[in-house]
C-alpha cells in the first residue's frame, strides 16, 4: 500500500493542488465582492441555528441582498434585537408587517418556532434578503473566520501553491540553463605512428666546429702569403 502510494503520489499532489487552488479561488473572489463598497452588495452569511429548518438547514451558507420593499413570506436577515456584538444576525421569514401609529414594523418568525419573535422589527434593521441557501459551505466559513481556519484553510495551501510554483520555476530555469550550454564533443584520438627521429646535434658543437674550420682557413692563407 505504502509503494502503491508513493508511486501514485504525483498525480495525488497535482489534484490537490488543483483543489487548493481552486477553494483559494472561490474564498478570494466570495471575499472580494462581499467586501466592495458596491450599492445593495451581497454578503454571506452562516447558519448556526435550525430556527429555519426544513428550509434552511444549520451549517448552511446563506447569500443575501438588501431590497427596496419587503413584503410578507420573505426571509430576511436582520439585526438580533437585544445582541451584544452588532454582527450578531437572525434569519426568520417575514409573517406580518403592521402599522403602529403611522409606523411600520415587521414580524418575524423561524419555520421550525411555534410562535412569532416577540420583538419588532424596523425596516432600518434589515441587512437583507435572502436569496440563496449554499449547504454545508457555512461551517467552512464559520471556521475560516477563526485563527486556526485562517491558518489552515488559506495560509497553509497558499504556501504550498507558493513553493509547488518556485520549484516548478527554478527547474524550468535549470533546464533552460542546459540546453543553452555548449556541447564539448571528444576529438577522435589518433594513433601516432612510430618515427625514426635522427639525434640532432648540440648547436653548441656545430659553432665549435664551424669556428676551428674558419681558423684552419685563415693559417693556409698566411702560409701562401709568405712564399
Amino acid at each position: 500500500m505504502i509503494e502503491s502510494f508513493k508511486k501514485n503520489w504525483p498525480g495525488i499532489k497535482k489534484w490537490l493542488t488543483n483543489i487548493g487552488m481552486v477553494a483559494l479561488l472561490c474564498i478570494g473572489i466570495v471575499a472580494l465582492i462581499a467586501v466592495l463598497p458596491i450599492r445593495n452588495n451581497i454578503k454571506f452569511l452562516s447558519v448556526m441555528s435550525g430556527s429555519m429548518s426544513p428550509k434552511i438547514h444549520v451549517g448552511s451558507l446563506i447569500v443575501i441582498r438588501p431590497a427596496s420593499q419587503y413584503s410578507a413570506g420573505d426571509i430576511i436577515t436582520f439585526h438580533t434585537p437585544m445582541a451584544d456584538k452588532t454582527n450578531d444576525y437572525t434569519t426568520h421569514r417575514i409573517v406580518e408587517i403592521r402599522d403602529d401609529n403611522s409606523a411600520k414594523y415587521i414580524v418575524t418568525k423561524g419555520d421550525a418556532n411555534d410562535a412569532p419573535d416577540g420583538s419588532r422589527i424596523a425596516k432600518e434593521d434589515i441587512i437583507g434578503k435572502h436569496l440563496l441557501t449554499l449547504p454545508l459551505l457555512g461551517y467552512l466559513f464559520a471556521f475560516i473566520k477563526t485563527l486556526a481556519g485562517l491558518i489552515i484553510i488559506v495560509i497553509i495551501p497558499a504556501l504550498l501553491i507558493i513553493y509547488s510554483e518556485i520549484r516548478k520555476i527554478i527547474d524550468e530555469i535549470r533546464k533552460y540553463r542546459q540546453t543553452k550550454k555548449p556541447k564539448i564533443e571528444a576529438e577522435p584520438v589518433v594513433e601516432a605512428a612510430a618515427v625514426m627521429v635522427k639525434p640532432a646535434i648540440a648547436p653548441s658543437n656545430i659553432s665549435a666546429k664551424k669556428h676551428k674550420h674558419k681558423k684552419h682557413k685563415k693559417k693556409k692563407s698566411k702560409k701562401k702569403f709568405r712564399r
